[in-house]
């Protein structure tokens, strides 16, 4: 784990490679893609916050300010991971919450 063990966790692989989720192979491949890209676009999003906010504060920013940077509660409830879920895919984020409503 990094030296940061409250934010950060170290990778645990798990059997998604195996796993499906939908009757259609190409739907879990597509949605296995939807989430990697996802993912990567939360990361680089959270770390141009961290470093604009990084700029404001201290006028300059290094890899080891980024890495051991911790939010503090107010910047959590303003943007944290939750607001950026909730605007991405909406519609997919609808079927999943509401399954029995079907493909519209």
């Amino acid at each position: 784990m990094g030296d940061n063990p409250g934010y950060t966790a170290d990778f645990i692989k798990s059997d998604t490679d195996r796993a499906t989720f939908m009757a259609d192979p190409a739907l879990d491949h597509m949605m296995t893609a939807l989430v990697s890209i996802s993912t990567e676009l939360w990361v680089q999003a959270r770390r141009m916050k961290i470093t604009e906010r990084l700029l404001e504060d201290h006028g300059k920013v290094t890899r080891e300010m980024i890495e051991s940077y911790q939010p503090s509660a107010e910047e959590e409830a303003a943007g944290g991971r939750n607001a950026t879920v909730s605007s991405s895919a909406p519609s997919v984020r609808s079927r999943w919450a509401h399954p029995a409503k079907g493909n519209r």
